[in-house]
């Protein structure tokens, strides 16, 4: 008798612990336990286009001491720039991949900081580690700019697309030793558990709801009490303006769960601007036809050698559509950043 009620308790810890938390862990460390990194040369691209466009390469510390890469990009031409700009890159890419957006943004008179999270290309870490540490990044890479020599007499506005969007609108949930005036999520989610349960989808169907919990203790495991990060508090906790942009035919970041949850939470505060379009993909910055065909030559570049000609033809047309903006989603960014830079001054 003891016998059977042992196996039976056994087969019970299996079936409602062991079984799902594998899953879990197979689903999430296939997404996150491992390293980014790509071959763009966007930057010398873009230099051959203008000239003036510059950088200024350095490392910072983050959480756990391990440095991470970036740089201050402007142009050379910029002797009084209007203020700065933190652009912070989504998942699957670093910052280069968004360094169309941020030369157009330097030839508005910006200087633009931008860098690559922990596992990304030349940053240290094993692994991307998961979706919370994002913000833990963006923090330190803010307290290393107020470190700076006049760090904190600039305007600063943080701009941030899909993973970036959820680190900028969390990040002043884990304190900041200065407020930033502005923010812009480019299809940001909200909280984690979201976009996290929308991958294991992919993999495990409606099945997907049973695993909440799974999910929800990893991350708890990984990151303790930052794994509670959400974008309501998150934007609640800052006195910052904020402009909100999401497609309804985003395919990766559902509007209805996320821009929606936003809207419902701050339509009626007048620091907070939403511009919601029908049509504008995943990207929002890069018409929707380029950034698709984008994605499409990154997956083919992966089954060609670096230096084949194929991978080099390929490598030509992607560059060729990296400056195929949605002019609609770029001007009103720059229109926010300008609105919040004269409200101060």
């Amino acid at each position: 008798m003891k016998k059977k009620t042992a196996i039976a308790t056994l087969l019970i810890v299996a079936i409602f612990f062991f079984i799902p938390m594998s899953i879990t862990l197979i689903t999430y460390n296939y997404h996150f336990d491992k390293r980014i990194y790509h071959n763009n040369n966007y930057f010398e691209y873009l230099t051959t286009l203008n000239p003036d466009f510059t950088k200024q390469e350095v490392t910072f510390p983050s959480d756990e001491g391990q440095l991470l890469s970036g740089a201050f990009y402007s142009q050379q031409t910029n002797d009084d720039p209007k203020g700065l700009l933190v652009f912070v890159h989504g998942m699957g890419v670093s910052h280069e991949n968004y360094l169309a957006e941020i030369e157009w943004l330097t030839r508005e008179n910006y200087v633009v900081f931008s860098y690559d999270n922990t596992g990304v290309e030349d940053c240290e870490g094993t692994s991307l580690k998961g979706l919370t540490q994002a913000p833990l990044d963006l923090q330190h890479a803010i307290q290393y700019i107020y470190s700076l020599d006049g760090g904190k007499d600039v305007p600063i506005i943080l701009i941030g697309h899909s993973w970036g969007g959820f680190s900028v609108a969390t990040v002043s949930q884990l304190g900041l030793e200065k407020d930033v005036d502005g923010i812009v999520t480019l299809a940001g989610f909200w909280r984690n558990i979201n976009v996290i349960e929308d991958i294991a989808k992919i993999y495990v169907g409606d099945v997907v709801t049973l695993l909440r919990p799974y999910l929800m203790l990893y991350e708890k495991y990984l990151f303790g009490e930052n794994s509670n990060l959400n974008g309501v508090t998150g934007l609640g906790s800052t006195n910052a303006q904020v402009m909100i942009i999401h497609s309804e035919d985003d395919p990766i970041v559902r509007y209805e769960g996320n821009f929606e949850m936003y809207n419902t939470n701050f339509g009626e505060q007048d620091r907070f601007t939403f511009v919601g379009y029908d049509d504008a993909g995943h990207k929002l910055t890069v018409n929707k036809a380029s950034y698709e065909r984008i994605h499409d030559i990154m997956h083919h570049q992966m089954e060609h050698d670096e230096n084949s000609l194929e991978f080099l033809k390929l490598n030509e047309e992607r560059l060729s559509l990296i400056g195929d903006f949605n002019y609609d989603v770029m001007n009103n960014i720059v229109e926010f950043c300008d609105r919040v830079v004269g409200d101060i001054n």
